[in-house]
């Protein structure tokens, strides 16, 4: 009598592995608009009734001058691609030598820049002696009520003003709830948090305002820039069905029986217990 045994390994494993979308930049190009190769779609050039961002090597600043607000046309610019519902977004501020007025760098979550039109949000940050936070949705005109503060009172003073180098974060998540921070040179703060669910998609991006200041845009801006969507790695799914298939075939020279039966036994996999699980013995 012989006997051969077949031993067959069968796995399906479901689901896929999704990458975060990230993006960094120093601005080491010179350019206006800023692109990046491609990489960037500006309030000008897209949206016509704002303005674009432009760079020079380690800084990326508003094209102006800016109209008197109103229109609120901020200098405006966002990444290029799709983007996850939650993103986080960073960069490093250059403020004015001598601040005075109002001006501001911002950070964009879930913006979309087309002919006419931007919505989503924006987190800002003063670069002045009048050091406030505040974040708002903008939902895609140029006049005051095209803009929603998400802070009780319309903003926040923060605890001191910014300087070159401090940096800057904005974050939201799934549910919505936008949150700004600054670190000041020992970490990040959380300063506010809003929480909105007008937009659930578009991209991360960067923009500017200046008003009532005797300086010009290229006076402050960003001298470093990161966005990411917040979608770790997936892992693979955890194998479904997996079974392992002991297969015997005997063949026994005296036995008239052709082809040979063949008995098949079978084992589940118990993953929970790391053991096998014997299965009813057939026949094939």
């Amino acid at each position: 009598m012989r006997k051969l045994f077949i031993i067959v390994l069968a796995a399906v494993l479901l689901g896929r592995t999704a990458e975060a979308n990230s993006y960094s930049t120093n601005f080491a190009l010179t350019e206006n608009p800023i692109s990046e190769n491609g990489r960037w779609i500006n309030g000008g050039t897209t949206g016509v009734n704002w303005h674009n961002v432009q760079c020079t090597p380690g800084h990326a600043f508003g094209v102006g001058p800016q109209s008197p607000a109103p229109p609120y046309d901020d200098p405006t610019a966002v990444l290029t691609g799709t983007w996850g519902r939650t993103q986080t977004v960073e960069a490093t501020v250059i403020v004015p030598a001598s601040p005075s007025g109002s001006a501001e760098v911002e950070l964009r979550v879930l913006t979309t820049i087309t002919p006419g039109r931007i919505v989503g949000y924006e987190v800002l940050f003063s670069v002045t002696s009048n050091n406030y936070v505040d974040i708002e949705r903008w939902d895609g005109g140029t006049n005051r009520s095209d803009f929603v503060s998400l802070v009780p009172g319309g903003y926040i003073l923060t605890p001191q003003r910014l300087a070159t180098g401090n940096r800057v974060k904005a974050t939201v998540t799934t549910a919505g709830v936008i949150s700004a921070y600054i670190d000041y040179g020992s970490g990040y703060q959380l300063i506010v948090q809003g929480t909105d669910t007008t937009y659930t998609s578009g991209a991360p991006g960067i923009g500017f305002f200046l008003a009532r200041s005797a300086g010009s845009m290229s006076d402050f801006g960003l001298s470093s820039f990161f966005a990411t969507d917040g979608t770790a790695p997936a892992p693979p799914a955890a194998p479904q069905g997996l079974r392992i298939l002991v297969s015997e075939a005997q063949i026994d020279g005296t036995s008239p029986d052709w082809p040979p039966l063949l008995f098949r036994r079978e084992f589940a996999f118990d993953r929970g217990r790391r053991r096998r699980v014997a299965l009813p013995a057939t026949t094939a």
